[in-house]
């Protein structure tokens, strides 16, 4: 794929097709069957103020409503020091939730509160590999491994 920058023209034939993203926006494949002018303007809409479908928001709705009070289980587990059983819930909710960094990031934390720094890490650097823009993750892994994020 051609990485083209914003401001940049890009010429393309008719009836070829392209595909524009960028960091933070909605990608977008353009297929001009015939071009009125020689050259086209695209605007790429920013990923947070994209509008999803009403289903859509419905559905992650519903999910939170499941996935927040299971979050909460697990810190006030870790607060109360039940390591073994925060550490199952945890494992349940990544079998549940595979693409959701978040819950190796909670993984992570409780190792380190348990001082299980290898465990951390690996843990951290798994929820990295999914969501590698955590500024937080990022400094969590730094601290339990002396280095900085993978």
């Amino acid at each position: 794929m051609e990485v083209v920058k914003a401001g940049e023209v890009k010429s393309i034939a008719e009836y070829d097709f392209i595909r524009v993203e960028a960091k933070g926006k909605v990608p977008l494949l353009i297929y001009p069957i015939k071009m009125r002018e020689s050259t086209m303007q695209v605007d790429l809409p920013s990923l947070s103020t994209t509008h999803v479908n009403e289903t859509q928001m419905q559905a992650i709705n519903s999910e939170l409503d499941i996935i927040l009070p299971e979050v909460q289980k697990v810190q006030n587990m870790i607060l109360q020091r039940d390591y073994t059983n925060a550490l199952s819930k945890i494992r349940d909710l990544k079998l549940k939730y595979p693409k959701v960094a978040f819950f190796s990031f909670l993984e992570g934390a409780c190792y380190k509160v348990m001082n299980k720094s290898s465990e951390s890490a690996t843990a951290i650097r798994e929820g990295l590999d999914l969501y590698p823009g955590s500024a937080e993750a990022k400094e969590l892994y730094r601290q339990v491994s002396g280095k900085e994020s993978p």
